[in-house]
């Protein structure tokens, strides 16, 4: 990303200005998600959101509704209200600079209109006492069955043993980090809040795994609370948790919605999900689509160094078997670890993924008219994988392709995997 193209950040002690939450959310800056949303990381740190450094609180310590009133939060909205750059939003302006749709614009217009009051009864300070959290991201714990090669032990259980002994580094002095100790310690800190919730979302870890989100499911159900948007952030490799089958459960909501994390087919998505199984991933896809023929899925394909080459053969074979519909695909370029993302791959072989992604969407296009393709998801899809193009070509990181390298070689040692054999269009990169 040439850094040049970025708006320039301001500190924190701009001067506000007196704006409209409408002008605000066409500019180039606010986001609306401190308005409406709750971001809680799997130590208990309360975010704006899922991207942004910047801890508001911790719900171990604290509950919601102090954080949500707290002077951490009003510090944060005045930031964006004041119409300049926020250092800490800093992620989304280079997504934008790279022609992508940010999490910040998605917001504004997803919630532009229902918020609106909340912004403009605010106070230059950031209080805001119309507002609150309707929006919820919740990452119970770290608990998960997989190792992914873009993951780290603060995200998965299992990545624990190899951190441990390859690097002496870990998020925690256990395997296992969960946000709350217990139930009551969750329901407690959150205050009711399913009474206000419109919209969650679960991710992990591996939220298929983790016991207080099918509370959460079982509260909502209580409540006749069925219309509730459910959103999941799954590695697909489970439907079933203790007995119980997440499938009869999911009948019941009419708005829910499964994203699958898979970066590969067969072998790559094995190496770079281990622990995954493709067959089981089709047997799943398979099983959703039977019993939960309402329910809305999509895969999220995390693209990075290893896997940029393919990022068209998985899309085409995910289509050409019936896996996904074309519009039904999310590209999430891997930012961090930056030594694993696609501006490290060398000039000539960044060109070729370019022409190859060009094709693809060549071959795409001809899906326009296709009856259960909407063109306009099917667009947002051919502009996400033309963003990932530009980001990749923006920068030169080729200097950190030894850490690159070495990443490789300790994990393929630890793991008795072979990078290069899977995939052989990096293994010069490799040695």
């Amino acid at each position: 990303m040439n850094e040049a193209h970025l708006p320039e950040v301001a500190p924190p002690s701009a001067t506000l200005a007196a704006r409209s939450a409408r002008s605000l959310m066409e500019g180039q800056s606010f986001c609306v998600l401190p308005w409406v949303h709750c971001h809680v990381n799997t130590q208990g740190g309360v975010r704006a959101c899922c991207i942004s450094p910047v801890e508001l609180g911790n719900l171990r310590r604290e509950t919601l509704s102090q954080i949500w009133r707290g002077d951490a939060m009003h510090r944060f909205r005045a930031q964006h209200l004041s119409g300049q750059p926020v250092a800490a939003c800093r992620r989304c302006y280079v997504e934008e600079a790279a022609g992508n749709r940010s999490l910040r614009q998605i917001a504004n217009q997803e919630y532009g209109g229902r918020a609106a009051d909340w912004v403009d009864g605010s106070d230059a300070e950031g209080r805001s006492p119309l507002s609150r959290p309707i929006d919820y991201d919740i990452r119970f714990s770290n608990v998960c069955n997989l190792k992914c090669r873009s993951c780290g032990h603060a995200f998965s259980s299992s990545w624990f043993t190899d951190a441990k002994e390859i690097w002496g580094i870990t998020a925690g002095p256990k395997a296992i980090i969960r946000a709350f100790d217990s139930s009551d310690e969750f329901w407690g800190a959150f205050d009711g809040f399913v009474d206000d919730v419109q919209k969650i979302t679960f991710a992990g870890g591996e939220p298929l795994l983790n016991d207080q989100h099918y509370e959460v499911l079982a509260a909502l159900r209580a409540r006749g609370k069925l219309d509730v948007f459910i959103y999941y952030l799954t590695n697909f490799t489970v439907l079933d948790h203790g007995g119980v089958d997440v499938t009869t459960l999911w009948r019941d909501f009419s708005n829910l919605h499964v994203q699958a994390s898979l970066d590969g087919t067969g072998a790559r998505g094995e190496l770079l999900r281990h622990g995954q199984s493709w067959p089981v991933i089709l047997d799943n896809r398979e099983r959703l689509r039977r019993q939960c023929p309402g329910v809305k899925f999509r895969v999220s394909c995390t693209v990075g160094a290893l896997n940029a080459w393919h990022l068209p053969d998985l899309h085409r074979e995910l289509i050409e078997t019936g896996f996904i519909d074309p519009d039904q695909l999310e590209v999430n370029i891997l930012h961090e670890p930056s030594h694993l993302g696609a501006q490290i791959l060398p000039a000539a072989f960044k060109q070729h993924v370019a022409a190859r992604i060009d094709d693809h969407i060549a071959w795409l296009q001809r899906f326009g008219a296709r009856a259960g393709t909407a063109p306009e998801a099917l667009q947002a899809v051919i502009v996400e994988l033309r963003s990932f193009a530009q980001y990749m070509l923006a920068a030169d990181q080729s200097s950190r392709l030894r850490h690159f390298r070495r990443f490789c070689e300790l994990l393929d040692e630890r793991r008795g995997e072979n990078t290069a054999a899977v995939f052989p269009e990096v293994a010069s990169l490799l040695s």
